[in-house]
């Protein structure tokens, strides 16, 4: 296994994607999508190479997505993979750790079976949250056939292993995605915000995920709402959740 983190840089050239990083998990940096995203993603590494940060950092497409990632593992719960991670989100300019959202991507079609990605249940970000309240953006949801009945046994289950391996498939892609099994729908969910996130204006690492991911799907097809006060309906669009509580913790709360 072969790693690499982000270092000062000199003003090198920009490096090619290692050989192996399609088959390897790697830490992204950023993720961009749409019809430009091979450009945007090379610009953002240009500007992180110039302001002397991620001197090994390359451009990798997975998926939908192109990434500006760095480092590859062979088991991401290896303590040279979370110790790289734990490093990466910490760097800083000035003020800032441009890489705080930075997640271990795994290569595409490691998709697991329902239950084995333990690490992308939404409930996690709750642990390390240091008890304070969190809030992501819920991009879709997964449940019945019929939006509007409770779903069988069957559709449950089937639910619950469709939004993990969606959570998957978007931490393939470079996003901070989760998964959360509710009673009757599973969602699906990107990025962590704390209370910033319901100011106005909102913060602009917001803005851009909600400009990714504009709506909220249901069983992986869009749906459309009929707006208060307006005719016709619209797309439903992806909304603010709060991060629920991790198991035990209000077990926690109440000891002393």
């Amino acid at each position: 296994m072969q790693s690499g983190g982000a270092k000062q840089a000199s003003g090198a050239a920009q490096r090619a994607q290692p050989a192996d990083a399609d088959r390897a998990w790697v830490i992204a940096l950023a993720a961009f999508r749409g019809d430009k995203q091979v450009e945007e993603a090379n610009a953002e590494l240009s500007r992180l190479r110039a302001a002397g940060l991620a001197s090994d950092a390359y451009v990798i497409t997975r998926g939908r997505a192109t990434l500006v990632a760095i480092g590859r593992f062979d088991d991401p719960a290896s303590k040279a993979a979370g110790d790289e991670l734990a490093r990466v989100r910490a760097v800083k300019v000035g003020e800032v750790l441009p890489f705080a959202s930075a997640v271990l991507a795994p290569p595409m079609g490691d998709g697991g079976v329902a239950g084995s990605r333990p690490e992308f249940d939404l409930r996690t970000a709750a642990k390390e949250a240091d008890g304070r309240e969190r809030y992501t953006l819920q991009v879709a949801a997964y449940g019945a056939a019929n939006p509007l009945a409770n779903p069988t046994p069957a559709e449950l289950a089937e639910a619950r292993k469709a939004s993990e391996q969606a959570a998957a498939i978007l931490r393939a892609e470079g996003e901070q995605a989760y998964y959360y099994h509710g009673p009757q729908l599973s969602m699906v969910t990107v990025g962590i915000f704390g209370d910033e996130a319901l100011r106005s204006p909102e913060p602009m690492s917001l803005s851009m995920l909600k400009s990714k991911f504009p709506h909220n799907l249901y069983n992986g097809a869009g749906m459309r709402s009929r707006i208060r006060g307006q005719n016709e309906k619209e797309m439903a669009r992806s909304f603010l959740v709060k991060v629920p509580e991790a198991p035990g913790s209000e077990r926690r709360r109440g000891e002393k």
